[in-house]
């Protein structure tokens, strides 16, 4: 399995192994069953962290070891993947439960997923389409454990007065329009994924090979159109100029309303989703304590860099809305690569 670094920057990369040997290896190999293990490179301590295991009959294992007190919350990410699986969801499959390597920590086995992040080809965005349709269906008779939309992050935000004037501005408009975006966002209401970015996404052959991480959809509620979003500006807008952007974009969603129901939208819906977004996370920023930590100043920047590129992107996104959202798919998008 390809996994994403820590949520920093926008373009993930696969990670990188490196042999694991001493008393951690030992534990490790020994719980998994495996013939060795390799830990993937990255700030965790151990033994926190990702694995690859060799095991038995060359089969190879993806490993995940967290803390006890997050071993529910991913338990019950992994029971809604497995569950979505029955419907033809491509997720990673996950042994049964979790292994105990000491009093404070567990470990999580699935199955190794062969493939890549996305590569921007059109193909690839249309396969996306159609598969996160076949998710939301999957999702949609789920009864909803939470709830998406709230403003006390972004309340936070108004009252820590740490964003440009600018963005402050931005910040202000939106709060004058709560009563709209909560009209739109609580619409078709139903669990979503909430977390697409590139590297919750598998490809291979141009198809979805695996959704990733759950953990947000197990209590994330509201439109599909949060999600939809969520790909069009992290697969689309966000790493390739306009003209490409489009196309992808025309490509995902011509594919998504095929075979799904329209999500409710009105003017600007797009951009709403990802403003709130955007201004969601910095207000959880603004909330923490680590203001002059590496990790704070690029999650800073980089939800920054969303707000600062959305007007940049309205013309395609009123196109967007206005061929795909408002009058219906029209003819399908040509997914030659």
């Amino acid at each position: 399995m390809i996994n994403p670094p820590a949520h920093l920057g926008l373009r993930p990369s696969p990670f990188q192994y490196e042999q694991l040997k001493g008393e951690w290896a030992s534990m490790l190999v020994s719980l998994a069953g495996a013939l060795f293990v390799e830990r993937a490179v990255h700030v965790h301590q151990l033994p926190l962290g990702y694995y690859r295991f060799g095991m038995f009959g060359e089969l190879v294992k993806f490993g995940k070891v967290v803390s006890l007190r997050d071993a529910v919350r991913l338990d019950a990410a992994n029971a809604l993947a497995t569950r979505l699986a029955t419907v033809g969801v491509p997720v990673a499959h996950v042994d049964a439960g979790y292994r105990t390597l000491d009093r404070d920590h567990v470990l999580f086995l699935y199955d190794w997923v062969s493939g890549h992040f996305s590569s921007g080809h059109r193909v690839e965005m249309h396969q996306l389409g159609k598969a996160l349709a076949v998710m939301h269906k999957g999702l949609r008779p789920l009864k909803p454990h939470g709830k998406l939309l709230g403003w006390e992050r972004l309340d936070w935000l108004s009252c820590a007065k740490m964003l440009p004037s600018e963005f402050t501005t931005v910040l202000e408009s939106f709060l004058q329009r709560r009563g709209a975006v909560e009209d739109l966002f609580s619409s078709a209401l139903q669990p979503i994924h909430n977390d697409l970015h590139l590297g919750n996404v598998l490809f291979v052959e141009g198809r979805v090979a695996a959704f990733l991480d759950f953990e947000e959809a197990v209590h994330s509620v509201g439109n599909p159109l949060i999600d939809l979003s969520w790909v069009l500006e992290r697969f689309c807008l966000l790493p390739y100029d306009l003209q490409k952007a489009q196309h992808l974009a025309a490509s995902f969603l011509s594919a998504y309303i095929t075979a799904a129901p329209r999500p409710p939208c009105t003017r600007g819906g797009l951009a709403d989703c990802m403003r709130w977004r955007a201004l969601n996370a910095l207000g959880l920023l603004a909330s923490q304590p680590s203001h002059d930590s590496a990790g704070w100043r690029s999650e800073w920047d980089k939800f920054s860099l969303i707000l600062a590129a959305l007007p940049n992107w309205r013309t395609v996104l009123d196109n967007l809305e206005n061929r795909y959202l408002s009058e219906g798919a029209g003819e399908t998008a040509d997914i030659a690569c």
